[in-house]
């Protein structure tokens, strides 16, 4: 992918953010497990889905709770493409991310939510409770995002 279509990807992330939303309760998300961790990201999977924790080394309190977009039901479940553009949008702006593949593909708008409220859990758990929450999506990510 060159540079132009990386910032048109961007430009078209960040016009497709459908719903922001403030979450607070998070609790410990029983049976999650780490699968690999840095100093600031951590991977892992927990019901089914693999999920993506990323803090800024100089981050400003505030944690993005990303939401993909439909895949195809015969795709495998695994973190969606846009996971690297995703984390470097936010670490531009010193934010967190916290996102994650669903446990299913296909109209998953039941379980997306379910698991993008989970990365709250998660999240603090990992790195601190965040000062404020947003919720965002794209696509059926958006509906999930409008959903939380």
């Amino acid at each position: 992918m060159n540079a132009a279509m990386r910032w048109t990807a961007l430009l078209a992330l960040v016009l497709s953010i459908n719903a922001c939303a403030d979450v607070s309760n998070p609790r410990p998300v029983a049976g999650a497990k780490v699968l690999a961790r840095t100093d600031e990201m951590v991977d892992g999977k927990v019901g089914g889905a693999y999920y993506r924790l990323f803090r800024p080394a100089d981050w400003n309190g505030r944690l993005v709770l990303y939401a993909h977009g439909t895949v195809l039901p015969d795709q495998p479940v695994k973190l969606p493409g846009e996971a690297p553009l995703v984390t470097a949008l936010f670490e531009s702006l010193n934010t967190a991310v916290a996102l994650s593949s669903f446990s299913e593909n296909g109209w998953a708008v039941k379980d997306g939510a379910q698991r993008t409220h989970q990365l709250l859990g998660l999240f603090t758990e990992t790195f601190g409770t965040p000062e404020h929450t947003y919720v965002v999506g794209a696509s059926q990510g958006g509906l999930v995002a409008t959903m939380l």
